[in-house]
């Protein structure tokens, strides 16, 4: 069975010269590889810095691979053993 590991994109909007003053968001959608999120996050931070009234040199942007199915797993017995044990 082939393991499937789609990509997130992340773009972070530094709104003034204040560093405090950012915002990270991730764009809902995902990406079969980091080539296709990388291609994708070229024309959508045009839109993205449009829309925000900002230039494109304050966008900042990663593609992101999916956390490992095994982190999940490790999440779910952790919240299951807490329950079990009244945390």
């Amino acid at each position: 069975m082939e393991l499937f590991v789609p990509f997130m994109l992340f773009v972070l909007k530094i709104v003034d010269e204040q560093p405090v003053h950012v915002v990270l968001e991730r764009q809902a959608i995902l990406f079969e590889s980091e080539e296709e999120c990388f291609a994708a996050a070229d024309a959508m931070l045009d839109r993205i810095a449009h829309e925000a009234h900002m230039e494109r040199d304050d966008l900042r942007h990663w593609c992101l691979p999916m956390p490992d199915p095994s982190e999940f797993e490790q999440l779910i017995e952790r919240r299951d053993t807490a329950k079990r044990e009244g945390k």
